[in-house]
């Protein structure tokens, strides 16, 4: 009962981030930097009420110990919020200047790009598979480079930066909720003078408008499923969660071609095409890595262990 409540837990989490191109889209007028502004802000002050109704407070004040014994890590934590606030940035531009099929690319791309950084930062090693399903994708991209003659900036940006974010986070033992909420405070000063700056030098494009109603929930919006993720993490079988990862960028693909009626090319199909095997072939591999985790927990040999996305 507990893994089934967990999927469908971990299922409504990657609908949510998938759905939320909905979301910024109303969010239009209003300049990107202003919104991951206000998006710092509003997450860090959802952040602070949903802490205590989760019980999570003990989880937060061990994790504070954990950055007060490690000073070190506290510009890790700084260094992941400047680093997950430009993915937020680009990710509000792509969708409201009508590239949120560009986005789904940075979303299809981040897994593979995260083996490649893992390769030469962590000096891990991969299968074959892996390899070529990296081989695949950039063909698919070279070939939509050649045809399309643009290089698609903000799916690399968002995939570089997701990918970077998940780098730097794998360094940190504290949990997801806990370091959402950090990095968020890390920013927040930064955030509160960039508003001050922008406002004095520039004048702010925020006001007493719809737009700006609809972004004081981006708190929420931010917060919500990362909650539901947490919550499931430790639930689905580690053969699953391969197969729920690509929930997200698949709707942002949806959205972008059937809501947001963007241009799509033959050619874009085709690159596509290219970056769909791969991704097939990333989940086999994942899909097989976890039967054999499970079947090593399931016989005793190895206490179960479960890698949270933003953990």
């Amino acid at each position: 009962m507990n893994e089934r409540r967990g999927i469908l837990t971990a299922i409504l989490a990657y609908t949510l981030w998938g759905l939320t191109p909905l979301y910024w889209a109303l969010v239009e007028g209003i300049h990107p930097i202003e919104v991951v502004l206000i998006r710092t802000i509003m997450s860090f002050l959802f952040m602070i009420l949903i802490i205590p109704i989760f019980n999570h407070t003990t989880q937060f004040k061990k994790d504070l110990k954990y950055l007060k014994e490690n000073k070190s890590k506290i510009f890790t934590v700084i260094l992941a919020g400047f680093v997950i606030s430009i993915n937020w940035g680009m990710y509000v531009y792509g969708v409201n200047s009508g590239h949120a099929v560009e986005v789904s690319i940075g979303f299809y791309l981040t897994p593979l790009i995260t083996i490649i950084l893992a390769f030469l930062f962590l000096r891990d090693r991969y299968k074959l598979v892996e390899w070529v399903a990296i081989g695949i994708t950039v063909i698919g991209i070279m070939y939509m480079i050649i045809k399309l003659g643009t290089v698609p900036y903000i799916a690399f940006i968002i995939g570089l930066s997701f990918a970077f974010y998940s780098l730097i986070k794998s360094s940190l033992s504290i949990h997801a909720l806990s370091s959402i909420t950090l990095e968020t405070l890390a920013l927040l000063p930064f955030a509160i003078g960039g508003l001050i700056y922008m406002h004095v030098n520039y004048g702010l494009t925020i006001g007493m408008n719809p737009s700006t109603y609809w972004l004081l929930l981006s708190g929420a919006v931010t917060s919500v499923p990362l909650v539901l993720f947490s919550a499931s993490a430790k639930q689905v079988p580690l053969s699953l969660m391969a197969f729920l990862l690509y929930i997200d960028p698949t709707l942002i693909f949806i959205l972008g071609i059937f809501i947001f009626k963007e241009p799509f090319s033959m050619d874009e199909f085709i690159g596509f095409i290219f970056i769909w095997i791969a991704m097939i072939l990333y989940i086999y591999t994942k899909y097989n890595e976890g039967k054999i985790a499970q079947r090593a927990y399931d016989s005793g040999q190895y206490k179960r262990r479960k890698e949270e996305l933003y953990d």
